[in-house]
C-alpha cells in the first residue's frame, strides 16, 4: 500500500512526521512525505528531497509557500494558496497512492476533496483543533471553519486525537472511528551520543527549549528571567514571532544560546544534556486547555524534569506522574522557582527517576500498535 503523509510543517524538524512516517515505513508500506518549506530560499516551488529513515531514504516533496507565523487572517491567502498547491500535487499523483495520512485541517481539507472525487481513503490526525489554535479569527468564520473540520472528521476512515481530553474539544462531530495516539517519541540510540556540548560542561542550571518561538509559549518571559540570573543557562532553538528577540538576547547575554532551526534528532540531544525542559503555554488560549506537546513525552523518555503552566492540558499528567513543576503562567513565580532549583539542584533527582519510570506507560511501542491496527483495518 502506498501512503502520502501530509503536514503543513518542515519535515526535518517535525517529530510528528518522523514517528508516523518511520512507523508506516517499517510496517512495510511505501511512504511519501509532502511537507512545507515556509519560504526558505529556493528557486523551486516544489522540491523533491530525500528523507532519511534508518539506513534508507524516502521521497519528501516540499512546497515552498511563504507564511507569516501566528498572523491570523493575514496569513489566510498564503494558507489557501498552500492548500491549492497541495491539492494540485495530490490530483497529479493520484495514481501513486491509495491512502492519505493528513495532519490537521490545512491538509485535511485537500484529503477530503480527494476522498470525495477520487475515492481515496484518509486518516485524519488532529494535533491542533483549528478554531481553538488560531487567534484573530472572527466568530462567524469560526463557526464555518468548525463545521468544515467536523466534515473532515466525519468523512475520514479514522480520526486520531492525542489525548482522551480532546474528545470534549471535538464534541458534536461524528467520526467513523476514533483512536487516541499520544505524541510520544520513539526511543532511540541518539541518547548514546557523546556528550560534548557546552551544556554538559556547565555548573549552571541548564534549561532547553526547541520549538515554536511564540509570545504565548513564555519565550519572551524566559529570556527576561535568564538574562537576570547568571545561575541559569538557556539553550533555545526554533522559529517564530519571537525570533528577533531571542537573537538579540543571545548576543547580549553569555548564558543564552540561540541555535536557529535544528533537526529533530539534534533537539533530542540538546534536551538529553540539559537539566530542565519547559512547555509553558498561555492558559488563556483555548487550544492550550487540551495541549499535549511532544515535550512532555520527550521529557519522560529522556528522564528530564519539565516545567508547565497550570490550567493547560499538561498539568494533570505532570502532577499525576510527579515528573516536574506545574506553576502559574507568571514571570515572578517561574523566576522564583528557577532560583530555588538553582540553589537546590538535588531536588531534580526524584523528578528524573519518576520521569523515566513514567515513559513505559506512554511508550511509542504501544502507540505504534494502535497505528498498525488503524491501517490493518482500512481494507
Amino acid at each position: 500500500m502506498n501512503i502520502y503523509v501530509l503536514r503543513n510543517s518542515v519535515a526535518k524538524t517535525s517529530a510528528d512526521i518522523k514517528r508516523i512516517a518511520e512507523s508506516l515505513y517499517f510496517m512495510g508500506y511505501n511512504v511519501t512525505i509532502i511537507s512545507r518549506l515556509r519560504g526558505e530560499k529556493t528557486t523551486e516551488n516544489i522540491s523533491e528531497n530525500k528523507y532519511r529513515i534508518g539506513e534508507d531514504y524516502i521521497l519528501n516533496k516540499e512546497l515552498n509557500v511563504k507564511s507569516n507565523e501566528n498572523s491570523g487572517l493575514k496569513n489566510l491567502f498564503n494558507l489557501m494558496f498552500y492548500m491549492f498547491k497541495l491539492l494540485n500535487i495530490l490530483i497529479k499523483d493520484r495514481k501513486q497512492y491509495e491512502v492519505i495520512h493528513a495532519f490537521d485541517l490545512d491538509t485535511g481539507l485537500p484529503a477530503l476533496v480527494m476522498s470525495i472525487f477520487f475515492k481515496k481513503k484518509y486518516v485524519y490526525h488532529i494535533l491542533d483543533f483549528y478554531v481553538d489554535s488560531k487567534s484573530g479569527i472572527p466568530r462567524t468564520l469560526k463557526k464555518i471553519i468548525k463545521k468544515m473540520e467536523f466534515l473532515v472528521i466525519s468523512k475520514a476512515d479514522c480520526t486520531i486525537i492525542c489525548t482522551n481530553e480532546r474528545m470534549a474539544q471535538i464534541d458534536g462531530s461524528k467520526p467513523k472511528k476514533i483512536e487516541i495516539i499520544y505524541n510520544t517519541p520513539v526511543k532511540n540510540k541518539f541518547i548514546e551520543v557523546e556528550k560534548n556540548s557546552y551544556i554538559a560542561n556547565t555548573s549552571r542550571t541548564s534549561i532547553c527549549y526547541v520549538g515554536t518561538l511564540s509570545k504565548t509559549r513564555f519565550i519572551d518571559e524566559m529570556l527576561e528571567i535568564v538574562s537576570k540570573n547568571d545561575k541559569l543557562l538557556l539553550t533555545i532553538a526554533g522559529n517564530g514571532t519571537s525570533i528577533d528577540k531571542v537573537n538579540k538576547y543571545s548576543k547580549e547575554f553569555s548564558n543564552i544560546a540561540f541555535l536557529g532551526t535544528i533537526d529533530y534528532e539534534k533537539s533530542l540531544e540538546l534536551y538529553s544534556e540539559s537539566d530542565l525542559m519547559f512547555a509553558i503555554y498561555d492558559p488563556t488560549i483555548p487550544n492550550h486547555k487540551y495541549s499535549a506537546p511532544n515535550k512532555i513525552y520527550e521529557a519522560m523518555m529522556l528522564g528530564k524534569p519539565i516545567i508547565v503552566a497550570k490550567d493547560t492540558g499538561m498539568d494533570d499528567i505532570i502532577l499525576k506522574e510527579k515528573i516536574g513543576f506545574s506553576v502559574d503562567y507568571s514571570i515572578n513565580e517561574i523566576a522564583t522557582l528557577l532560583e530555588f532549583i538553582s540553589d537546590n539542584k538535588e531536588i531534580l533527582k526524584e523528578y528524573k527517576i519518576n520521569s523515566s519510570n513514567a515513559y513505559p506507560k506512554y511508550s511509542w511501542d504501544k502507540m505504534e500498535q494502535r497505528l498498525k491496527n488503524i491501517y490493518y483495518n482500512l481494507y
